[in-house]
């Protein structure tokens, strides 16, 4: 079922911060985390992605648009890609999330960051 919100022309409404945080700029923190504190990076990064998962669940039902079952945030990538598909919002915040990896990934790379 769409929603009348769904047939809005304004459908980048849909993309609030704490999605944006979630699909990008989660992974350019994580490496400054890994630089800064990497003992703790992996538990702020997961405490940061739950709060911003959480945050753009209750988000997407407050205003009556599709949302992805909760396990897909064991497959990010998929949940952003079901997010956006369903809602008819495009792609190109899901292209951006595996632009940001890509660009993590390298970073981490050419600073020689050691994973604990």
């Amino acid at each position: 079922m769409v929603s009348a919100y769904n047939r809005t022309n304004s459908s980048d409404l849909l993309n609030n911060s704490n999605f944006q945080f979630l699909a990008v700029w989660i992974n350019i923190i994580y490496i400054a985390l890994m630089v800064v504190a990497p003992m703790y990076s992996a538990i702020i990064f997961s405490v940061m992605t739950v709060w911003s998962f959480i945050n753009d669940r209750k988000f997407l039902k407050a205003h009556h648009a599709f949302v992805p079952h909760w396990w897909w945030y064991f497959l990010l990538p998929v949940y952003i890609f079901k997010r956006q598909h369903n809602n008819n919002l495009g792609l190109l915040w899901f292209w951006l999330y595996w632009v940001s990896v890509l660009m993590a990934v390298f970073v981490m790379i050419f600073l020689d960051v050691k994973l604990p």
